[in-house]
């Protein structure tokens, strides 16, 4: 039987993705304080099902880089903190360049990141890539101009992460409910005073945490607030599982930050972001239109040209990837693919912010593909807003109001897949 819903709560916690999970986790390290958090559809429903699961601290921005040094080491220790099997596979994240300034900016990039803590990052020349264990021959070095490895970076298993942040809030006190939609506000003099559940129960409220990852703009609106989220179709194709190759333990290969390919059993998730293009106006505030009913109806979707064809999306992604392993044209095929959301930002970071507009609403979404990935670091984040604390890490690269005003955030990332 489901909870009921509490009249009132400290905290509510608006998605039970990954990001809201953790928010919601942190909020309850602080005790007496009451946390509810409201989960639409079931825990992990949305883009945190359907994601890659990579996970890197390969990033050009300062605090990219802190949140993924942070979310490594919680990841790392997942299993001690929640119990249950590891989530973070790290099998390492290789980044393969053909071009000599493409490789240049990379060295510069790992100087950078080494100077920041992530001291196992390195540049690879061709003979170094060759010689990493287990992996010679896998890649077209004759043809790149070099390479950068991080071996602690990988994968990860989301569904496991968000169950595992839900059911140790739970345990600390935060009541979960699922099947609870949000359909409104209210509000007082410019304040948060609580949410509308189903269009008929209200939790009062000063304070909440909106984490509903694509459907965060849909949401936030419902306050007359809407934020530059858009959602964008991505899609990943799963070769079949390979007989006369092993490929389980490669790390995650990324083409000339383009392609990207990862092991899925034996065989290889593939993916690539160049198509479909956003939607018009997305770069800009306020964002497009987008009929939320029919993107939820064609989340798993691949409609006509992105599928497994010879003449689709995906044969073009795994033509690519060829360029980068030449074995994959000729053993290499689309057995299957698979789709969701990225929930993008005008320039492909989070908004981890207060709202200027209304006071007790507190945003964690937009993550632009790195929701799973920097989840307990978005998670800490959002919860020391909420709590009125400093912010573990540096939050001005992730503020709301200059997107409202359509400015140019700090610390932009140019390492966008």
């Amino acid at each position: 039987m489901a909870a009921p819903l509490p009249p009132s709560a400290d905290v509510v916690v608006i998605g039970a993705g990954a990001v809201g999970a953790a928010a919601a986790w942190y909020l309850t390290e602080q005790q007496g304080l009451s946390v509810a958090v409201l989960e639409a559809r079931a825990v992990a429903a949305g883009s945190t099902s359907r994601s890659a699961a990579a996970f890197r601290q390969q990033f050009s921005s300062h605090a990219h880089v802190r949140m993924s040094r942070f979310s490594r080491e919680v990841y790392e220790q997942f299993p001690r903190l929640f119990g249950g099997p590891a989530v973070f596979l790290q099998h390492g994240y290789l980044f393969l360049y053909e071009r000599d300034d493409d490789m240049a900016a990379a060295r510069k990039r790992v100087e950078y990141q080494v100077s920041e803590g992530v001291t196992d990052a390195r540049a690879l020349s061709p003979a170094d890539v060759d010689a990493l264990p287990g992996l010679g021959g896998a890649f077209h070095t004759a043809g790149i101009a070099g390479a950068t490895w991080c071996p602690t970076d990988g994968f990860l298993r989301p569904t496991e992460i968000a169950a595992g942040f839900v059911e140790g809030a739970k345990r600390r006190g935060a009541s979960v409910h699922v099947g609870a939609k949000a359909t409104g506000f209210t509000t007082e003099r410019g304040a948060v005073t609580g949410v509308v559940v189903d269009g008929k129960h209200t939790v009062r409220t000063k304070a909440v945490v909106l984490a509903a990852g694509w459907w965060s703009n849909a949401v936030s609106s419902l306050a007359g607030c809407p934020i530059p989220v858009v959602a964008v179709k991505r899609y990943l194709y799963l070769t079949p599982q390979f007989d006369d190759r092993k490929v389980a333990h490669f790390p995650l290969v990324v083409w000339n930050l383009g392609a990207y390919a990862r092991p899925e059993g034996n065989g290889l998730m593939m993916g690539w972001d160049e198509k479909p293009a956003r939607p018009a106006g997305s770069d800009r505030f306020p964002p497009p239109k987008q009929d939320v009913a029919e993107l939820e109806a064609h989340q798993d979707d691949a409609p006509p040209g992105y599928g497994k064809g010879i003449d689709e999306y995906g044969i073009e992604v795994l033509a690519e990837l060829s360029n980068a392993m030449p074995w994959l044209g000729d053993v290499g095929a689309v057995q299957y693919v698979t789709g969701g959301y990225y929930e993008v930002t005008p320039d492909d970071k989070a908004i981890l912010s207060a709202d200027p507009r209304l006071a007790g609403l507190f945003h964690a979404s937009g993550f632009s593909g790195h929701g799973i990935m920097h989840a307990p670091a978005a998670g800490r984040a959002v919860a020391d807003l909420a709590l009125g604390r400093t912010p573990t890490f540096p939050l001005d690269g992730f503020a709301l109001a200059p997107l409202l005003e359509n400015r140019e955030r700090a610390d932009r990332e140019r390492m966008v897949i």
